[in-house]
């Protein structure tokens, strides 16, 4: 008996200690991100591009990596890298003959956004992309067709509206003018006009 009791007089000991030291999280986990850091988003975006001059309209997508300054500001400093893929087919007249075009692009650019917060889950976001991009244009006729493949300088500025639909995820829908300085053989440079839609997460 007397055992018992010693035993039971010990655990209430232990019980009362343990209950007065109260235990507090810390606010910020070590590696953990807070909205003052600067915060990696992944972005996916389905492009629609308008060809001027006989250009084919082109279908694509886009990927990219971005960083975003403050996740708690109402302006917000953006920068990303970016890689697209465009496809696109389309026909003219010359002379009465049909000439069918076949396109393909790949630009890889770098890019600086300006978000500036409208509300507080809407922004209008102004930017600019610079890099290069490669491809490959064809026209055909029935028996004959030509390509040419190309390369050069490309660059864009657009502006969107971006609605935060929750604190790591956005939809984005814009507009851009980009322009492609080709070289090699192609003749003109290749002005686009596109509209884009996408999604933006953190991870």
């Amino acid at each position: 008996m007397k055992k018992l009791l010693s035993v039971l007089t010990v655990l209430a000991a232990l019980a009362g200690s343990a209950s007065a030291a109260s235990y507090v999280l810390p606010y910020n986990q070590p590696g953990a991100l807070s909205p003052a850091d600067w915060q990696p988003t992944y972005n996916i975006e389905g492009l629609y591009a308008i060809g001027e001059d006989e250009a084919p309209d082109t279908w694509g997508v886009r990927g990219s990596f971005n960083l975003y300054s403050n996740g708690d500001e109402s302006i917000r400093h953006q920068f990303s890298i970016n890689v697209a893929g465009e496809f696109g087919s389309d026909s003219y007249r010359y002379f009465g003959e049909k000439i069918d075009q076949d396109i393909w692009m790949v630009p890889v650019t770098g890019g600086y956004d300006l978000n500036i917060g409208i509300t507080d889950s809407v922004f209008l976001d102004l930017g600019v992309k610079a890099g290069w991009a490669w491809g490959s244009y064809e026209e055909s006729i029935p028996g004959l067709s030509a390509k040419e493949s190309f390369s050069g300088f490309t660059m864009g500025v657009g502006a969107g509206i971006k609605i935060m639909c929750s604190e790591r995820l956005y939809f984005k829908v814009g507009y851009e003018f980009n322009r492609t300085w080709t070289k090699d053989d192609l003749g003109d440079n290749l002005n686009q006009h596109v509209i884009t839609v996408g999604l933006g997460t953190q991870f």
